[in-house]
C-alpha cells in the first residue's frame, strides 16, 4: 500500500512540476508509449482478475491509426492478469493536449473473461503522458473493476 501511495504521489509531482510548461506541449493523437501504473480496484467480489486488486500495471499504447489503438497491459498482484484491448481514441483537433478513449477487448489469467476499458491520455510533451482511467473485466457472469493513474514514457512512431 505504501509503494503504491508513493508511486501515485510521484506521478502527482511529475504532473505539476510539467504543468508550467502547458504552452511548449507537443500534442496530437498519433504516438505511442510504454508506461507504468498503480491500480485501485473498486470491486472485491471474486478474484477472477488482477483488476479488482492494489497492484501494479505495465501498460502500452500502440497507435495503429490516429483514432485506433491497442493497449496491451499486464496487472501484477497475487496473480497477474493480462489485457488486450482495442480502444477508440477521440481526438477534435491535432493540438489537443487530453485525449479521452473508450474500447473493450479481452482479459487472461486467473479467468478469461470480456475486458471493458476507458480513460483519458494528457500529453506532457514530446516525452511523457499521464493516463488514467477504468478497466471492466467480465468473467463468468461476473464484474472486476478497478482505476489506474501512471506515466508512460512515448516513443516515436515510424
Amino acid at each position: 500500500m505504501k509503494n503504491t501511495i508513493l508511486f501515485l504521489g510521484l506521478t502527482a509531482v511529475i504532473l505539476t512540476y510539467s504543468l508550467p510548461a502547458q504552452a511548449q506541449i507537443i500534442t496530437g493523437r498519433d504516438y505511442s508509449y510504454f508506461g507504468f501504473n498503480g491500480n485501485i480496484g473498486i470491486s472485491d467480489e471474486n478474484e477472477n482478475t488482477a483488476i479488482e486488486n492494489l497492484a501494479v500495471i505495465i501498460n502500452s499504447k500502440i497507435a495503429v491509426t490516429p483514432y485506433l489503438s491497442l493497449r496491451p497491459s499486464i496487472i501484477f498482484a497475487d496473480k497477474q492478469s493480462y489485457l488486450i484491448p482495442a480502444t477508440l481514441d477521440f481526438s477534435f483537433s491535432r493540438n489537443q493536449p487530453v485525449v479521452p478513449y473508450i474500447g473493450g477487448g479481452v482479459v487472461f489469467g486467473v479467468k478469461d473473461g470480456v475486458l471493458l476499458t476507458t480513460g483519458i491520455d494528457m500529453r506532457l510533451g514530446d516525452e511523457f503522458v499521464v493516463n488514467a482511467g477504468v478497466n471492466t473485466g467480465l468473467t463468468n457472469g461476473k464484474t472486476d473493476a478497478g482505476l489506474y493513474l501512471g506515466l508512460g514514457f512515448i516513443f516515436p512512431k515510424d
